[in-house]
């Protein structure tokens, strides 16, 4: 939800992420687990620290719904096996 509120959000957290899966990876998908951030990771969240009060929109209200799709997991109808 933030990376729409702020402005340039979206190029600012993908070293965040690279570290997030790395540390999953080595500790087996636990999220309990310490994850070590790299200096480009920590610099993104400087950038966040920096810019987060430039939110254009409020980042409480949630985006209204125009339309609702339910889907299932199962292999019958359109598109199953």
């Amino acid at each position: 939800m933030y990376l729409q509120a702020v402005p340039n959000g979206k190029l600012q957290y993908r070293h965040i992420e690279i570290d997030k899966i790395n540390a999953l990876k080595k500790s087996k998908g636990n999220f309990e687990a310490q994850c070590t951030l790299s200096m480009l990771a920590r610099r993104e969240i400087q950038w966040w620290i920096d810019n987060i009060m430039q939110a254009q929109k409020s980042l409480q209200d949630p985006p209204k719904i125009d339309n609702i799709i339910h889907s299932d997991a199962s292999n019958l109808g359109w598109g199953g096996i």
